[in-house]
């Protein structure tokens, strides 16, 4: 009789083990998962009314297509920014929203593309969830 109880107890302590095993892999999944989107080369036309500009952004990043140009040839590009950042010695911080991209940490503001520019011209670009 008293082994059956040990038997008892340790199968219910390896499943019960299991479900929180589970549950645990289960959490991380879906924490470092990021929802899947497909990246969409940039549209100009898009763009100016799109609330998922994130859709577009990689193409702006990813292949340099505002390093080196000038804040006039970003605005025909990308239209008015939401925010300038003055900087120090001719820098300044041109902010575009993306909309609410599918990234881990992201927060509640959505994602945001920030052109950072040297005397008038665009010398980094990053994206910030």
């Amino acid at each position: 009789m008293g082994n059956k109880k040990l038997i008892k107890i340790i199968v219910m302590i390896i499943v019960v083990t299991m479900i929180v095993l589970i549950a645990v892999i289960t959490v991380l999944f879906f924490m470092f998962k990021s929802d899947s989107y497909v990246p969409e080369r940039f549209d100009r036309a898009k763009w100016e009314v799109s609330h998922e500009r994130y859709l577009m952004v990689d193409d702006l990043v990813d292949n340099n297509m505002l390093i080196g140009k000038t804040k006039k040839e970003i605005y025909d590009m990308l239209g008015e920014w939401i925010e300038n950042y003055p900087k120090d010695s001719g820098k300044s911080q041109w902010i575009y929203y993306l909309g609410n991209m599918p990234c881990f940490g992201a927060d509640i503001d959505g994602a945001i593309l920030f052109i950072t520019f040297d005397n008038g011209v665009a010398v980094n670009v990053f994206v910030k969830c």
